[in-house]
């Protein structure tokens, strides 16, 4: 098959997955039900390139898919185009699949309806990008419209500060400071280990640097319900295999 031909495919799947937005899943649900099965979940993202790294990959929606759905409880599917090379037609290609997370700086609701259109279950609000009552507002307008909020901030001080706002939210912990892009993975887990008992009632995903297996165990043992793995993955499908063996092995 020439490239045309596969170009075209592609935009005929592409074509169906519009044409077939199914009613959304949902992210927390699919998660809990991965830790109540084997005490972790594994969310799965999907990005071509990133601000720190340039370039990660070619690899094709589909046969990314097919070579992790089995390990993925969902997947987070970048869709800003600038620095990530994401696409809002991705969202009701993997939302066919698993849950979806949209990933993107959110920052009204309008994307949030573009997000509930397309099929996304969850889509991500980064507390350092919003004010306290920024946050309150698109987190309620995200509810209005069925979908579940991950907030996410790189240190616990912001994100306890911010859940208030966002009641019921899902929160994530990330290693990478969005205004260095520097990774602090050490910080991660100390705040992960903070934040489980600090927000007992919330999932709690560990976000950007877990590298390998042993990272992905010791965020796990700190605390995390959930790993949200992207370039390892991405450049290495491999990888979600022996994450998820490494995690299994520990229960």
């Amino acid at each position: 098959m020439g490239f045309l031909d596969e170009a075209m495919e592609a935009s005929r799947e592409r074509a169906r997955a519009l044409e077939g937005v199914a009613t959304r899943a949902s992210l927390a649900e699919s998660i809990r039900s991965g830790v109540d099965a084997r005490g972790f979940s594994l969310v799965i993202e999907y990005k071509r390139c990133s601000p720190s790294r340039g370039f990660i990959s070619y690899r094709t929606p589909w046969s990314y898919i097919r070579e992790t759905v089995d390990y993925a409880d969902g997947y987070s599917v970048i869709t800003e185009p600038a620095w990530f090379c994401g696409s809002i037609e991705l969202i009701p290609i993997f939302s066919g699949y698993k849950p979806v997370l949209m990933k993107d700086f959110i920052s009204g609701r309008s994307q949030l309806e573009l997000a509930a259109r397309l099929g996304a279950s969850a889509v991500l609000v980064i507390a350092e990008a919003h004010t306290h009552n920024s946050v309150e507002t698109l987190c309620r307008e995200a509810r209005s419209l069925g979908l579940e909020v991950l907030l996410e901030a790189s240190r616990l001080e912001t994100l306890s500060t911010m859940a208030t706002a966002c009641p019921g939210s899902m929160v994530g912990i990330n290693s990478r400071r969005l205004d260095t892009l520097a990774i602090r993975f050490d910080d991660m887990l100390r705040d992960i280990r903070r934040a489980r008992s600090l927000l007992e009632d919330r999932i709690i995903v560990a976000e950007s640097g877990i590298t390998s297996p042993e990272r992905a165990l010791k965020a796990i043992n700190a605390g995390a319900d959930a790993l949200l793995i992207g370039t390892s993955i991405m450049t290495d499908p491999g990888m979600a295999r022996r994450i998820w063996d490494a995690l299994d092995r520990r229960t």
